[in-house]
């Protein structure tokens, strides 16, 4: 992944896009975390090179502080996402 990755809007209310930029085309997993650290959605895509994109749905969850947790076969990263309605 490398660059930066966008989520927008953050906070979010029902729906959250995250975009990011790949260095190459790889497996990757998009892991959702709870404030509790417990895993509320797990995403597996191919990414492609370039820019990316994906709509994740956040409107059944609870309002609070979530980490996007970014796996690829080198890298992890994560990013927080606010759920406030």
């Amino acid at each position: 992944m490398g660059n930066k990755i966008l989520i927008v809007p953050n906070p979010a209310n029902t729906e959250a896009q995250v975009r990011w930029i790949a260095e190459e085309e790889e497996n990757i997993e998009l892991a959702l975390y709870d404030g509790l650290a417990r895993l509320v959605k797990s995403i597996h895509v191919i990414q492609s090179l370039g820019e990316n994109s994906l709509s994740i749905q956040v409107g059944h969850l609870p309002n609070g502080i979530y980490s996007l947790v970014f796996r690829s076969a080198n890298e992890v990263s994560a990013q927080k996402l606010i759920i406030n309605r």
